[in-house]
């Protein structure tokens, strides 16, 4: 942008100076942290269950479920 920094803009309304620039800094910054929390938490659950499954597994072959006959 020419003449400074994007987050330094201001737009006069009424006499008083409203920080534009810094406002959409902070709106931009926080969708762009949201975005990748929530890519990190959708990536994290399948692989919590996968993980869990896979202990599942490994207690049911060392400890199998004793067959009792009835008699």
């Amino acid at each position: 942008m020419r003449g400074g920094d994007w987050p330094n803009r201001v737009i006069v309304y009424d006499g008083v100076d409203t920080a534009i620039g810094l406002i959409l800094d902070v709106l931009l910054n926080s969708l762009i942290v949201g975005w990748a929390l929530f890519i990190i938490i959708k990536v994290n659950i399948p692989t919590q269950h996968t993980i869990e499954s896979g202990v599942n597994m490994i207690r049911e072959s060392v400890n199998p479920m004793q067959v009792i006959d009835g008699d």
